[in-house]
């Protein structure tokens, strides 16, 4: 990605004046800067370590459409570092930011985070395997390396914001908090991640609303629930003819919204998109109220104020704003959702992939290939 010398003096115009680079002594001396995908965007990050003013931070650097920008600053424990890596520690999917500080000649102090919502979160606990007289277990080590909670679970998973973490025992999944101690007995066959406090958890009767004490704050299963979102879940029951219809709960476990539609996505910034019938699409308020009908094949995809529609099934692809006015015309053959300002589009025929990045209004930052 970099060549050494000039990774150097890349990172040094983001430092404070008068700022120095700390050094890394294993396995060779060497500045400590490392580059790797934090954020899970396919992007690099680029983490250095420094010394200003007697102590020592860690600067991470990210990248915006060929902007650079500095995205966190770690205030450090020590006076110096002898560890600086990005690698999966926590789980295979997304990368840690591994951080040990020195603490004069014989103590040193390892930290390890996670890039959670724009920001690092240092994490205290970690999932690891174990061999056991029962087997092999998972259990949960400090970053010492030192079991905290012993090897017990036949799965775990890493500790949530909320301090608590789902885990396995005998085929069925609990909850249990940083010291060990069940929240919610291991009796469910699905955990989603809490979100606003509540999380769904599901047995063979179908799906409940379960908050941070383990308490089901529904009254009756649901074939379905979604994620809290604005203070409502999307939730799905199935009708006599078989067919999933969608409503939405409140966070006391009430139908808010009766269940009425075809589909209903989560709630973003006190609206949500639903489907009355086929052919029409209808963004709701927080109560149910209709703001705007779209009477289109096929509307989805809602972000940044637009959305991806198409005239009729065998059409293509085009956006509209919330307020149903045309922004740019159908033209591709697939979409994705605008993410700061651009989306992904496909203007292959018959399956192909010919993608390119387009801005709102339709013109390509980058043209197809």
């Amino acid at each position: 990605m970099w060549r050494r010398t000039l990774l150097v003096e890349f990172v040094k115009a983001y430092l404070p004046p008068m700022a120095q680079l700390l050094v890394l002594e294993e396995p060779y001396q060497s500045p400590a800067i490392v580059a790797g995908d934090l954020d899970g965007d396919g992007v690099p990050e680029v983490v250095a370590a420094y010394r200003w003013q007697r102590k020592c931070y860690a600067i991470v650097l990210k990248e915006y459409y060929n902007l650079w920008y500095i995205a966190a600053i770690i205030e450090g424990e020590g006076d110096d570092i002898n560890c600086l890596k990005i690698a999966p520690i926590a789980n295979a999917k997304n990368n840690n930011l591994i951080i040990g500080w020195q603490i004069g000649a014989a103590l040193a102090k390892l930290y390890i985070y996670e890039w959670i919502n724009v920001r690092f979160r240092l994490l205290k606990l970690l999932p690891v395997l174990s061999k056991t007289t029962s087997g092999i277990k998972w259990g949960y080590v400090n970053t010492s390396g030192e079991f905290v909670i012993n090897p017990k679970y036949s799965y775990a998973e890493e500790f949530q914001q909320n301090g608590l973490a789902v885990v396995s025992k005998d085929s069925l999944l609990g909850i249990i908090d940083e010291q060990g101690n069940y929240v919610a007995e291991p009796k469910y066959q699905v955990i989603t991640n809490f979100s606003e406090g509540l999380a769904a958890a599901a047995d063979d009767k179908g799906y409940y609303i379960i908050d941070e004490k383990g308490r089901e704050i529904t009254t009756k299963p649901y074939t379905i629930i979604g994620k809290f979102q604005n203070g409502r879940v999307a939730f799905a029951i199935t009708n006599p003819d078989g067919k999933w219809v969608y409503g939405y709960l409140d966070r006391q476990g009430k139908e808010i919204i009766p269940a009425k539609y075809q589909f209903g996505e989560d709630f973003k910034e006190g609206k949500a998109l639903v489907q009355t019938k086929d052919g029409e699409y209808v963004l709701i308020g927080l109560n149910g109220e209709n703001l705007k009908v779209y009477k289109y094949s096929l509307v989805d995809l809602r972000s940044e104020g637009l959305l991806a529609f198409k005239k009729d099934t065998e059409g293509k692809f085009g956006f509209i704003d919330e307020n149903g006015e045309v922004i740019i015309q159908p033209q591709y053959t697939g979409v994705q959702a605008f993410r700061d300002g651009r989306a992904a589009v496909n203007i292959a025929e018959d399956y192909g992939n010919e993608y390119g990045l387009i801005d709102r209004n339709g013109n390509f930052v980058i043209r197809p290939e």
